[in-house]
């Protein structure tokens, strides 16, 4: 289902954005990309930080777009889906981000799940990979 469908189901809403909206946007996930690199953390809010940003991007990718999430109930599954229609992801790298949305949401409810330094590095360089990408997209694509 593409953007327009689910503006036309009431998942999202077609709204502009501002470009003051749109950089604040990209400096709070520069921000939370920084709190996930940070040693001096635990390694579950890191990850918790990587999927932010990811997550982040998602709806930074919408608003450029002219869109937002109105569903409170799966908005982040629908904001990270929608990256396959917003900026072109392929299906692997959004079948990755949901995994991380469950593996960060498992380490909310599970006291003995632990996370492991491979799924921490990946959610890192994936979310660093993604924020740089959308830099420069957005740079590419936002029209005010």
């Amino acid at each position: 289902m593409g953007l327009e469908d689910l503006a036309n189901v009431g998942v999202l809403e077609k709204l502009p954005a501002s470009w003051t909206e749109i950089s604040g946007l990209l400096k709070k996930a520069g921000r939370k990309l920084s709190d996930a690199r940070s040693d001096s953390i635990s390694r579950e809010t890191r990850l918790e930080q990587a999927y932010n940003v990811i997550l982040t991007c998602a709806l930074i990718a919408l608003r450029v777009r002219g869109y937002r999430v109105l569903s409170k109930k799966s908005g982040h599954y629908t904001a990270i889906e929608t990256l396959r229609d917003t900026i072109g992801l392929d299906n692997d790298k959004i079948d990755y981000f949901q995994s991380l949305r469950s593996l960060r949401h498992r380490d909310i409810y599970d006291a003995d799940l632990v996370i492991n330094e491979k799924d921490l590095s990946d959610s890192i360089r994936e979310a660093e990979s993604l924020l740089s990408g959308l830099e420069t997209w957005t740079a590419q694509n936002f029209k005010s």
